[in-house]
């Protein structure tokens, strides 16, 4: 055991206080065994058996886990494993006979960074439709008729859309009976007001009497 992580191997580490309220740290070396008492990583827990999983490293850097048919059972990421090892990645969570949680630490690992399609101007995340402009993230969300509308401005590819456009995409259901143009001014204004705080150049979108609304051909 080790008091800090390894910046070269692979470790394993409890930081939940339930062992010593203190954390603990095991590098990663060669094939280690998990259990109770006499074990390689000994974890004095009535719950767990002698013999409980083995960690095994492979080429010097990929580990697996494998339960030892232990009684209690070995979980990764909440899913029990069976009797096939179990290839661990960074940040993987196994939690031993539903007592004690260890983490697995890969300090080779790709660190997670904002995923970002564009760094200038305006990029809505089709998955999660997240707001950036110029690679800083609008929160809170906007709002499902500003998102709407945004939708239709950013699809029309630097092409005006007019009033009636934005009435039959957001208030489809509702356009029979007179949608105002107060509504939809309201509507826009708001948008507008939400992009504005994270705007720190020129404004993304552009209105022209007469003509509608658009995404700014340089934005």
């Amino acid at each position: 055991m080790t008091t800090h992580l390894s910046n070269t191997h692979p470790s394993l580490y409890i930081s939940d206080g339930t062992t010593c309220g203190e954390e603990q740290f095991w590098p990663v070396t060669r094939t280690l065994i998990i259990g109770r008492q006499d074990a390689d990583i000994t974890i004095a827990l009535p719950s767990l058996s002698r013999c409980h999983a083995q960690v095994s490293v492979h080429h010097g850097m990929m580990c697996t886990i494998q339960d030892l048919n232990s009684k209690n059972g070995t979980a990764v990421n909440g899913t029990y494993l069976k009797q096939e090892p179990y290839h661990l990645t960074h940040g993987d969570v196994i939690v031993l006979a539903g007592v004690i949680e260890l983490c697995y630490n890969d300090p080779h690992a790709t660190p997670l960074t904002r995923k970002l399609g564009k760094l200038s101007g305006l990029w809505v995340d089709p998955l999660t439709l997240d707001v950036w402009i110029d690679a800083e993230k609008l929160v809170p969300p906007l709002s499902k008729g500003q998102m709407m509308l945004l939708q239709l401005v950013v699809d029309a590819d630097g092409k005006f859309v007019s009033k009636d456009e934005i009435v039959s995409h957001i208030w489809s259901e509702k356009k029979d009976n007179g949608i105002s143009n107060d509504a939809v001014d309201s509507l826009i204004k708001r948008l507008r007001r939400r992009l504005h705080a994270i705007e720190h150049g020129d404004p993304v979108l552009e209105i022209v009497r007469g003509r509608g609304l658009r995404l700014k051909p340089d934005r």
